[in-house]
């Protein structure tokens, strides 16, 4: 399932650009285990998606301001990665 190794690549990129460094460092590191433990890796980043502070509430600014194209792409690769990590 390589196209969830990219997925989570971009997904890091977008979120250093917009300097969310400890997410970026997180998706990076999740994109690195997955050749190892593939399945573990899809539980975890689903787990990523529910409760406060989650994977889901995550908003992207710089300098106060409103990213929207970047949030509009982020929207799409968070919607893209769950459905990766949920099929069996």
């Amino acid at each position: 399932m390589q196209s969830v190794v990219v997925t989570l690549e971009k997904i890091s990129t977008l979120v250093r650009i917009c300097s969310e460094e400890s997410w970026a460092a997180g998706f990076l590191r999740l994109s690195q285990e997955f050749a190892d433990a593939p399945q573990a890796t899809k539980d975890k980043i689903v787990s990523l998606y529910g409760g406060m502070g989650s994977f889901n509430d995550l908003v992207l600014y710089r300098d106060g301001k409103l990213l929207l194209s970047e949030n509009n792409e982020l929207d799409q690769l968070r919607s893209e990665l769950f459905q990766l990590c949920r099929r069996t």
